[in-house]
């Protein structure tokens, strides 16, 4: 990622954050290295009145799933009446809870597990569900590859699968950043003078090519 292009993640707006831009999410990073975003739970007391308890989450990693899977299975055998092949989707969701639990950490350092997935449970399902969106925003935020492909990174990458006539270049780009890619690459094909006219007719509305870095 260009010098440029990082900047420019840093300080753009995330729609599904309220427009917040990274620099305003106040990350933190965990002893353990990992990146720990700001949250918060929400529940209702006895007076009806919404509670938020401010909490830290982490994008679940390879070993959060493999112990939550570890977990929901002690959790559900110990659930009588329950039945592997009629109650997949219930496990599923006892899965997810217990992924959940792990990912979801204390506002104070050292910022170990807030609840276990029982205790989780005892909270709103709509507060457990948005932070879980919330979470799988973050996991695309803290994907390594390009977030944003500027005129530099498309030409390169254009020119990487013409000369190794294969998709592979595509991998270091973020999964959102791909259909922004394949879609100019669209427009820039259909400008080409070897393109059908009926084609380009199709892209009179379309602003002018960028053109390639020399």
């Amino acid at each position: 990622m260009t010098d440029s292009c990082a900047k420019q993640v840093h300080s753009e707006p995330i729609p599904e954050l309220g427009g917040a831009t990274w620099a305003e999410l106040e990350v933190v990073r965990h002893g353990s290295g990992r990146l720990l975003f700001p949250d918060k739970l929400r529940r209702r007391n006895e007076r009806g009145e919404v509670i938020e308890i401010p909490v830290r989450v982490w994008v679940p990693n390879a070993g959060d799933h493999v112990e939550a899977r570890l977990a929901a299975r002690v959790w559900f055998a110990s659930k009588k009446g329950l039945d592997p092949d009629r109650d997949k989707d219930l496990f599923d969701e006892m899965e997810q809870i217990c992924l959940l639990a792990r990912a979801i950490r204390t506002a104070a350092e050292p910022h170990p597990q807030f609840a276990t997935h029982d205790e989780l449970c005892d909270y709103d399902e709509h507060s457990l569900h948005d932070i879980q969106e919330r979470v799988n925003v973050y996991k695309e935020l803290v994907d390594p590859r390009v977030q944003v492909v500027d005129d530099a990174t498309f030409w390169s990458t254009v020119a990487a699968v013409a000369r190794r006539s294969t998709l592979l270049p595509l991998t270091g780009i973020a999964g959102r950043a791909q259909s922004s890619f394949l879609l100019r690459l669209a427009r820039e094909a259909l400008r080409s003078p070897t393109a059908p006219s009926s084609a380009r007719s199709s892209e009179s509305s379309t602003p002018a090519p960028s053109a390639p870095p020399s």
